[in-house]
């Protein structure tokens, strides 16, 4: 029993439908979900618990830059979102969805992911940053990095969001996955994630 707060054919917002829920971490839950114009989405529910704690206007600013950046693979989102769940407030956005799956969801099946195949995965991963002028700032999470399966190399998409970034640091209870991630040094950020990323597919 995953104990999310929707469960397929659900009707979210009166906007998108639940096909399935995928996974949840520290501070979402995520869903593949349908639009009303019949659109393949997922759907980044924050959870009850986070929403006292994040900081709204931030992501709201954050979820607009990443719209603003026009590299095709760089992954485009809504606007921050509002909805009652179970009489609780809680906050939603959704991202273009990818025929594939996240990096976090093949880790999860596979554990380890063979030489080649996870140093095309994290080369290709450089490379959208790169081409998409992304700061080294970036940090890259498992979770960040999408899998095309209907390109026959694999290409892969980006969503270049930490959430950790938008939970208030005063708030001990959250574990921030994302850390392991970053860099003791924030300007070398990007290139010490991409190194992690390819430990932790490796290893």
């Amino acid at each position: 029993m995953n104990n999310s707060a929707f469960i397929r054919g659900d009707l979210i917002d009166s906007k998108y439908h639940v096909d399935f829920f995928l996974y949840k971490d520290e501070i979402t839950e995520t869903y593949r979900v349908k639009t009303n114009k019949n659109e393949l989405k997922y759907l980044k529910l924050i959870k009850s618990e986070c929403t006292s704690i994040l900081e709204v206007e931030a992501l709201k600013e954050a979820l607009d830059l990443i719209n603003k950046n026009s590299h095709q693979s760089i992954l485009t989102c809504s606007e921050l979102q509002a909805l009652r769940v179970e009489g609780q407030f809680q906050y939603y956005f959704i991202h273009d969805f990818v025929h594939g799956e996240s990096l976090k969801q093949r880790l999860d099946r596979e554990i380890s992911i063979a030489v080649y195949d996870a140093c095309k995965i994290i080369r290709a991963s450089f490379d959208v940053l790169s081409n998409a002028g992304m700061h080294s700032t970036q940090v890259l999470t498992p979770n960040d990095i999408f899998i095309n399966y209907l390109d026959e190399k694999g290409s892969v998409s980006i969503f270049p969001l930490d959430l950790n970034c938008y939970i208030k640091h005063t708030e001990p209870s959250i574990l921030r996955y994302s850390l392991a991630y970053q860099s003791r040094d924030a300007e070398h950020n990007t290139n010490y994630s991409l190194a992690t990323l390819l430990y932790r597919c490796l290893f």
